[in-house]
């Protein structure tokens, strides 16, 4: 039975799966801490099975809110270590990419960085699933049209922040209303069962949080 969590964005959630089958998710919502939510949540969605019959565990990492991908990533490692079991992370562009049957058309995932920039990564579908050449990467609003050379699925929520910024390439963007703009616990659940299989797991000496560049408080003190 697998646990996953994703706190990276504004919507947090958890997931209980069994293999391929979603038992129960439960999602919440908070602007600034995902903190007293989180244990809450935990404790609710295992309360029928209890944590005896966790067998693997997967996270979020980021980027997003830097405050939710420690809080998600802390308790992951905790129940890891005490519970000694196995962690299938993905980063939330991952997370936002798989919910996507994979196609013909290339995704960009895109989400909010502040300070005038997004997270972005471009998934193109190599042998049936989607595949980045790169690594989830901070671009500036302003250079986010040259991400776009033909048409693309897009998605986050960076999109609705800078859409004046790529007005220029609009001709380019698919927008689907059946698809999230946010990561889900229960999509990352689907993603974690696939790694698990392959044997891309971590213990919990090796999960770290995915946060590319410093949180906004740690740059104002080294301007």
């Amino acid at each position: 039975m697998l646990l996953a969590l994703s706190c990276s964005s504004r919507i947090g959630s958890v997931t209980l799966a069994e293999e391929e089958n979603i038992l129960k998710t439960l999602t919440w919502e908070s602007e600034h801490s995902h903190a007293e939510f989180v244990s809450q949540k935990i404790s609710e969605i295992t309360k029928d099975a209890g944590l005896k019959r966790l067998t693997h565990l997967a996270v979020d990492v980021g980027p997003g809110s830097f405050t939710g991908i420690r809080i998600a990533v802390n308790t992951i490692k905790t129940l890891s270590y005490a519970l000694e079991l196995p962690v299938a992370t993905a980063s939330s562009l991952e997370v936002l990419a798989h919910q996507v049957p994979p196609g013909d058309t290339p995704v960009i995932c895109l989400i909010d960085a502040f300070t005038q920039s997004a997270y972005t990564s471009l998934f193109t579908n190599v042998s049936g699933k989607w595949h980045s050449s790169d690594l989830p990467r901070v671009v500036k609003s302003l250079e986010l049209k040259n991400l776009f050379k033909s048409k693309t699925l897009c998605l986050g929520e960076g999109f609705s922040k800078y859409g004046p910024d790529i007005s220029e390439v609009k001709s380019l963007l698919i927008f689907k209303s059946e698809f999230l703009n946010v990561p889900t616990s229960t999509v990352l659940a689907s993603l974690a069962h696939e790694k698990i299989k392959n044997g891309l797991t971590i213990s919990w000496k090796q999960l770290e949080p995915l946060y590319i560049r410093r949180s906004s408080a740690e740059e104002k003190l080294l301007v």
